[in-house]
C-alpha cells in the first residue's frame, strides 16, 4: 500500500523522562561535539541531521538495523520516510523523543506550535504541512519539516523513455502540487530567520546536479540502462520550488561537483525493488535555510564507490544522507507546545514553553469546547516567574480522553496555545459512520477516536470486503495524523466516484500501511 508500491492500489496512493513540574531546558544540551566559544558570543550546536527512507517500515530487513545505521551515523536529527507506524519504536530502542506527525525522531524534544499545520488538498489526497521545533536548550530551537513526495507520475522516467521536456515537466508538477503545503508550513520560520530544515526523499533528481557538464560526463547511471532515451537538462521543478523557498541544498553545497561526488541516493542494487528500470541518481535531500552553517554531508549506506559511511546490514533500497551544520541560537516566539501529541489517560502531559518569566504565567488543558481566556482549566501547573523556558508535567489523571487545546496564559491573557490528543490505552480505536444508509451520491461522513495520530494515518473505504489487506479501494484519504475527527467522502476523495449501490466499511488504517486498527459497521448506499 506505500505510496512507493507496486501494486494499482498503490498508485492512487501514496504509496529520560522530566521529573517536577519545571524542568530547565539548559539540561538538554547537544550530544554532538560542541564547537569552540568565541569570548563574548554565544556558540553555535552543532547538529548532525539526517534523511533515511526505511523502505516500508524496513519490511525487508529490521528495525535494528535501522537503529544501527542511525547510530553509524552518529546523526542528531533523523527525518524518517515510510516508517509505516514505527517512527514511536525507533525513537524507543535509540532512547529519543518522536514526532510521528513528522516522521522525525531526535535527541531534542520535538514539539508542533500553534501555527504550524496548513491544510492540504482539500480531498485528502495530500497531507497537511507541518513543521515543529527542535528544542536545543537554553532557549534555542530550531525548525524542521520533511515530505515524501509520490513517485509516480514520474518525469525521470518519462525522459528515460524518450519523452520531451514539456512533458518531463508536465509529469513533475504533481510532486510540486504535493510539495507546496510543505513549503507553506515552512514559510513561517524561514521568513523569521529561524534555522529551519526540510528533509525528504523527494524522488525527484536535483537541477544542480544535471549540469550539462555532469549530463555529458556522466550519462544513464547504471550505463547499462536499456532502452535508453535522451539525458538532457532540465531545472527539475521540485528542487528548484525548494531553492526558491530560501533553502540550501546542503549535501550539494558541501560537495559541489556532481560529478566527482554524484552521491547517489537511490537505488541500493541488492534490494528487489531495484533493478533495469532504475535508475541511480540523488533523490534524497538535507535542505536548510537562515542561520546554519554547513559543515560536511555525507551518504550512508551498504558500502561501495557511492558511500561515506557504511551500516551492515542496509536495510533499505535508499542510501541516506547525513549533514554536519553549526546552528546560530535563535529564540523564538512565545510557545507553548506538549513534547507527544497523543498522550494515554492518567500519564503526565509534558509541555514546553517560551516565554519572558512573569509571576502570573500557566499552562493548562482545556477540553474540546472550552476556552481558556473564559472557562477553567481541566488541568493546569503554575510555572510562575521561573525561567523563560521549560518543561512543565500537567497530570491527566480523571481527564476524559478527547482533544484538548494546550495553552499558556498570562494573568488572563492567552500568550501561546497548541493542541494535546489524551487516549484512553485500554480502549480500541473506534470508527463509525454518520449514518447506516446513504443515497448514491450522498457525502460520507465519517468519525474516528482514538486513532495512532501518525503522519499517513488514512481513510479506506471499501465495498463488499471487509479486510482492507486484501480488498481493492473504492475511496481513500488522509486524516492528517489526528487521533480523534472526522471527515467525509465526496466526489473529489480519491476514487470511485459516485460509489454503486451496495453494502461498505471503513477503516481506519495506519500510516500508509494496510495494517488497519479499526472498522466501522457495514453501512447500505441505496441506488434508484
Amino acid at each position: 500500500m506505500p505510496r512507493n508500491g507496486f501494486t494499482s492500489v498503490a498508485t492512487m496512493k501514496r504509496l529520560a523522562l522530566v521529573s517536577g513540574l519545571v524542568v530547565c531546558l539548559a539540561a538538554l544540551t547537544p550530544v554532538s561535539s560542541p564547537v569552540p566559544a568565541v569570548a563574548g558570543v554565544a556558540s553555535p550546536i552543532r547538529l548532525k541531521v539526517m534523511s533515511f527512507n526505511i523502505q516500508y517500515g524496513a519490511s525487508f530487513s529490521t528495525i535494528d538495523a535501522v537503529v544501527k545505521a542511525i547510530r553509524r551515523a552518529d546523526a542528531d536529527v533523523v527525518g524518517l520516510q515510510e516508517p509505516f507506524g514505527k517512527t514511536r519504536k525507533i525513537a524507543r530502542k535509540l532512547g529519543w523523543f518522536a514526532s510521528p506527525r513528522l516522521h522525525v525522531v531526535s535527541r531534542f524534544p520535538i514539539v508542533h506550535p500553534d501555527g504550524s499545520r496548513v491544510a492540504g488538498d482539500p480531498g485528502g489526497r495530500i497531507p497537511e504541512g507541518a513543521w515543529g521545533y527542535l528544542v536545543l536548550g537554553d532557549g534555542a530551537v530550531a525548525a524542521i519539516g520533511q515530505t515524501h513526495t509520490p513517485w509516480w507520475p514520474n518525469g525521470l522516467s518519462a525522459m528515460r523513455k524518450g519523452e520531451d521536456e514539456a512533458e518531463v515537466m508536465a509529469l513533475e508538477q504533481h510532486k510540486v502540487a504535493w510539495l507546496q503545503p510543505h513549503l507553506d508550513a515552512v514559510a513561517g520560520p524561514v521568513a523569521a530567520g529561524t534555522p529551519t530544515f526540510f528533509l525528504g526523499d523527494l524522488n525527484t533528481p536535483s537541477h544542480l546536479d544535471w549540469t550539462q557538464e555532469a549530463v555529458d560526463a556522466l550519462g544513464w547511471q547504471p550505463p547499462t540502462l536499456d532502452p535508453p532515451g535522451e539525458r538532457y537538462v532540465v531545472r527539475w521543478p521540485v528542487t528548484g520550488a525548494m531553492e526558491d523557498a530560501g533553502f540550501h541544498d546542503t549535501y550539494r553545497e558541501a560537495n559541489p561537483d556532481p560529478i566527482a561526488e554524484p552521491g547517489f541516493t537511490y537505488c541500493v542494487r541488492f534490494f528487489p525493488a531495484c533493478g533495469r528500470w532504475n535508475t541511480w541518481d540523488r533523490i534524497d535531500y538535507v535542505y536548510s535555510a537562515g542561520p546554519i552553517e554547513i559543515v560536511r554531508s555525507n551518504v550512508v549506506g551498504e558500502g561501495g564507490r557511492f558511500t561515506d559511511i557504511r551500516s551492515r546490514p542496509w536495510p533499505t533500497d535508499h542510501r541516506a544522507v547525513v549533514s554536519t551544520v553549526d546552528v546560530t541560537r535563535v529564540q523564538p516566539d512565545p510557545f507553548a507546545a506538549p513534547i507527544a501529541e497523543r498522550v494515554f489517560t492518567g500519564r503526565r502531559t509534558r509541555v514546553a514553553f517560551h516565554h519572558p518569566a512573569t509571576p502570573d504565567r500557566v499552562v493548562g488543558l482545556w477540553a474540546r469546547g472550552q476556552e481558556p481566556t473564559t472557562d477553567p482549566a481541566a488541568a493546569s501547573a503554575n510555572v510562575g516567574a521561573g525561567d523563560d523556558d521549560g518543561i512543565v508535567a500537567i497530570e491527566t489523571d480523571g481527564l476524559d480522553p478527547g482533544p484538548y487545546t494546550v495553552a499558556m496564559l498570562d494573568g488572563s491573557d492567552v500568550v501561546a496555545s497548541s493542541s494535546v490528543a489524551l487516549v484512553d490505552r485500554r480502549a480500541p480505536a473506534t470508527i463509525r459512520t454518520l449514518a447506516s444508509r446513504y443515497d448514491q451520491g450522498e457525502p460520507i461522513g465519517v468519525r474516528w477516536k482514538g486513532g495512532p495520530g501518525n503522519r499517513y494515518d488514512w481513510l479506506a473505504l471499501n465495498r463488499n470486503c471487509f479486510d482492507p489487506s486484501t480488498c481493492a479501494l473504492r475511496q481513500w484519504r488522509y486524516v492528517d495524523a489526528r487521533p480523534f475527527g472526522s471527515a467525509r467522502f465526496t466526489n473529489g476523495s480519491e476514487g470511485v466516484w459516485p460509489l454503486r449501490p451496495g453494502r461498505y466499511s471503513v477503516s481506519l488504517c495506519v500510516d500508509d500501511d494496510y495494517r488497519c486498527v479499526a472498522t466501522s459497521k457495514v453501512f447500505r448506499i441505496e441506488g434508484d
